[in-house]
């Protein structure tokens, strides 16, 4: 998860009020959101890497396009999302109720000769319910606004069933949800009354200025700046300049 990423970026956000009640408090809601550019996927990368030692984390990136429409489709979400948890903690076996299920699907698809069927949207929110129960699992899910924006709101509803579900059941369990998305109204009506985390432009300005101090090196050092006859006052005036245009990006 490190790829692209600085050493100890997005710190400012672990710091957060809203992240530590989020982290600490019964199931409950994250949304980290901002303008395009403004660094989420980077921050919610940041944040699995950071979440990377708890029993029980699922994560999915979204986006809208031809060549990968499933990552836009909230049933492939639910899909992805229970794979990452079908398995028992530090273990390779599926847990027995989902075992069971497929092991019935894959015996009615050998005996009249065609391929395994998937599980229904309906048996995933159900599986989903039955492997969070007893637990505390961290789920996040970058660029929700990347889902396709007529059946996105069906991932919300999902999302309530299961915590109804948790909520009903004497055994209990937590889910901490952590959402990144733009700022599109009907996510926003959703999502507002939950803790929040907005980016600014100066959010990120610490670790845009280690990226642009660190790559202005670089480039000096390797002949791409100038062919290196820079001075120490044009340097800093160069740096200056480019994290000023970044505005926060």
């Amino acid at each position: 998860m490190k790829v692209g990423l600085l050493d100890d970026s997005g710190q400012w956000l672990f710091k957060r009020k809203e992240f530590i009640e989020w982290q600490t408090s019964e199931s409950t809601v994250l949304w980290l959101h901002g303008i395009p550019g403004s660094g989420k996927s980077r921050l919610v990368a940041c944040a699995i890497e950071h979440l990377q030692d708890q029993p029980n984390l699922a994560y999915f990136y979204c986006l809208r396009g031809e060549s990968e429409k499933e990552r836009s489709d909230p049933d492939e979400v639910l899909r992805s999302l229970l794979r990452q948890l079908a398995f028992a903690p530090d273990s390779d076996q599926l847990r027995d109720e989902v075992s069971k299920r497929y092991l019935e699907l894959e015996k009615n698809a050998k005996k009249h000769r065609h391929d395994v069927e998937r599980f229904t949207s309906k048996e995933v929110v159900q599986f989903l319910g039955d492997v969070l129960i007893g637990s505390t699992t961290t789920i996040i899910i970058d660029a929700f606004d990347e889902l396709d924006i007529y059946r996105r709101g069906d991932l919300f509803d999902a999302f309530d069933e299961i915590q109804k579900r948790l909520r009903d059941d004497e055994r209990g369990g937590t889910v901490h949800l952590l959402i990144s998305s733009r700022d599109d109204q009907d996510i926003a009506l959703k999502l507002s009354e939950y803790h929040n985390v907005h980016i600014g432009v100066k959010d990120n300005q610490a670790d845009i200025r280690r990226f642009v101090e660190q790559e202005v090196k670089r480039a000096l050092r390797v002949n791409l700046l100038l062919q290196s006859f820079v001075s120490e006052e044009l340097r800093i005036y160069i740096e200056n300049t480019l994290i000023e245009k970044a505005q926060g990006m």
